[in-house]
């Protein structure tokens, strides 16, 4: 029993002791802290020659707390958005039947699936504008092109 008294009491000093080492910390920072903001700003007093600012705050740094500068005087103009860029579309042209002056353009796509197509018709955002005996004329994102039949 005396023995657990003993380092009950051996605890509560060594406890003190630590808790007294932390506050002596913080107030060590603390005073340090106000003593290196007096010489601050007796640095900016003597600079400036001003006695009762004690805080300059310069025009040309950005506010870290605006989400954006707001520039009087100039207005932008509106951007217009970017077109995307024309890509052929995924097709490709594999022959032309020609029967009693109708022409119909066989097409394939990527999948490997076969379309009959005329004049006037559109595939896939495709519009055929003109078969020829060589070429199919085509209208596609507001582009005109044509596919020519592979010489076999």
């Amino acid at each position: 029993m005396k023995n657990n008294k003993t380092i009950t009491w051996i605890l509560v000093i060594a406890l003190i002791g630590i808790w007294g080492a932390i506050l002596y910390r913080i107030y060590v920072s603390i005073s340090s802290s106000d003593r290196d903001e007096e010489n601050n700003t007796s640095a900016v007093i003597s600079a400036t020659g001003i006695q009762n600012e004690r805080f300059i705050y310069r025009s040309d740094v950005r506010d870290p707390f605006r989400s954006s500068l707001r520039v009087e005087g100039k207005k932008s103009k509106p951007v217009k958005p970017l077109e995307p860029a024309w890509v052929p579309p995924p097709l490709k042209l594999s022959g032309i039947v020609v029967t009693k002056n109708k022409r119909t353009a066989i097409i394939e796509d990527t999948e490997g699936s076969t379309y009959f197509v005329k004049e006037g018709d559109v595939l896939r955002g495709v519009k055929i504008m003109k078969i020829t005996p060589t070429a199919v004329d085509y209208l596609y994102m507001k582009k005109k092109s044509e596919w020519k039949l592979e010489n076999r």
